[in-house]
């Protein structure tokens, strides 16, 4: 949160820095504000993403095109991963539960990258485009263990810490529309679909009573599609 405030202030410095005013307009065949450079946006609907929400900043190249570059940064909900971690071994006694103390697992932080075609004016109509998603986060495993024909789990006093990388890369396709007075809002609908790796690494293992856990990896297709809501910096 402290950082997604800074860069709003930040933005807002530069703007100023820029020496263009928000009202001085340009406008297209549509009547679309043309000397839109910099907006801000936020897309509240990311829980599912395992995010508490994400904030955009995207920034016109006019000199090159309808081209566009963005960044969103999201603070993560939960640290990632199978909330009970099965033991790759024979011995079923044992499994490894997220220690939630803010101490010892850190749900971490997103960040998503995009660039950006538009087939009309500039934050205003259809667009294509690349996207990728990097998200990070740590945790602590506990190390639980089940005695012979008892259902119940005590720790062992031994832990395993976990640090994992979802790396998304794909193409997206999406809609997005200047409205109210002076075009100073900003809608933005999205869908997109790419190639998603996890990888965890497991390290520190810390009185450890079985033979633990080890690095894993997965690959599949991941789907994305959101909205977001934001205003006209400069």
């Amino acid at each position: 949160m402290k950082k997604l405030t800074f860069i709003l202030f930040s933005c807002i410095f530069i703007a100023q820095v820029h020496g263009q005013s928000p009202f001085a307009l340009a406008h297209g065949k549509k009547g679309v504000d043309l000397s839109t450079t910099f907006v801000l946006k936020v897309s509240p609907m990311t829980l599912f993403r395992n995010m508490w929400f994400t904030g955009y900043g995207e920034y016109a190249l006019h000199d090159l095109g309808k081209y566009t570059v963005s960044l969103g940064l999201s603070p993560n909900l939960l640290p990632k991963g199978d909330w009970t971690e099965k033991q790759l071994n024979l011995d079923s006694t044992f499994y490894y539960d997220f220690d939630i103390d803010d101490a010892h697992s850190k749900a971490g932080f997103s960040i998503d990258p995009e660039f950006r075609f538009y087939t009309d004016e500039v934050f205003d109509g259809m667009y294509f485009g690349l996207y990728s998603s990097q998200r990070f986060s740590s945790a602590r495993l506990k190390e639980m263990a089940t005695p012979v024909n008892d259902s119940l789990a005590i720790g062992t006093g031994g832990y395993q810490e976990l640090k994992t990388h979802v790396g998304v890369y794909g193409l997206q396709v999406g809609f997005e529309k200047l409205f109210g007075g002076m075009d100073r809002f900003v809608f933005d609908a999205y869908f997109g679909i790419g190639y998603k790796y996890t990888d965890r690494m497991y390290t520190n293992k810390v009185g450890i009573v079985g033979m633990g856990l080890y690095d894993s990896n997965q690959r599949t297709i991941a789907t994305r599609g959101n909205v977001s809501f934001g205003v006209r910096i400069f």
